[in-house]
């Protein structure tokens, strides 16, 4: 018996950008990526799957001490959109303005977010006082080994008050039946109500 090991949210999130990128390009949609990560990468929109394999071997080599800012790539991406595009943000969601960048650039994008959690992020059993630095944003922190790290559970809410399609996607447990239930019925309430 093959046993895996566990992937990280990083190794999860190219994964899924990947998947995603592929199958949109099978029917016909061209897709382009914008890194958030301290590298600049900036592909623009294309129909080409080895541009897809390209970039996804190039998000592969991440340094996870890079700092990443997600709500200033969000704010620079905003006004460059000239028609109404889909936007399908992978992340932890660490960065402290995130969320309000991605209410911006969703009152005229069609916006989803996948936000990845690792379990430690849900408290450490048998742990104590944690004293550490968060790897993407290189702040510093102290924890609780009981506690959360990070409170996500009003984030579904916010984002969903500006019409942000939200998927909470943890690490130690099965993502892609998740993922292809949400993505094939997302937004299904919504559009009705409208």
């Amino acid at each position: 018996m093959r046993v895996l090991a566990a992937l990280s949210k990083y190794a999860w999130a190219v994964r899924v950008a990947t998947g995603i990128g592929l199958a949109a390009q099978s029917s016909v949609t061209p897709v382009g990526l914008l890194g958030c990560g301290a590298r600049e990468l900036h592909i623009r929109p294309t129909l080409s799957r080895n541009i897809v394999m390209e970039w996804a071997h190039q998000l592969r080599q991440h340094d996870f001490t890079e700092v990443t800012s997600l709500s200033t790539r969000a704010r620079e991406l905003a006004p460059s959109l000239a028609k109404r595009t889909t936007v399908i943000v992978l992340s932890d969601l660490h960065d402290s303005d995130a969320i309000a960048a991605l209410q911006v650039l969703s009152q005229r994008n069609d916006c989803i977010v996948l936000h990845f959690e690792d379990p430690a992020e849900h408290g450490l059993r048998g742990a104590g006082i944690i004293r550490g630095v968060e790897a993407e944003s290189g702040r510093s922190f102290v924890g609780f080994g009981g506690r959360r790290q990070v409170d996500s559970s009003g984030w579904k809410a916010e984002l969903s008050r500006f019409g942000i399609d939200y998927l909470n996607l943890r690490t130690d447990e099965p993502i892609l039946g998740k993922l292809t239930y949400f993505l094939k019925n997302r937004g299904f309430a919504s559009r009705t109500a409208r």
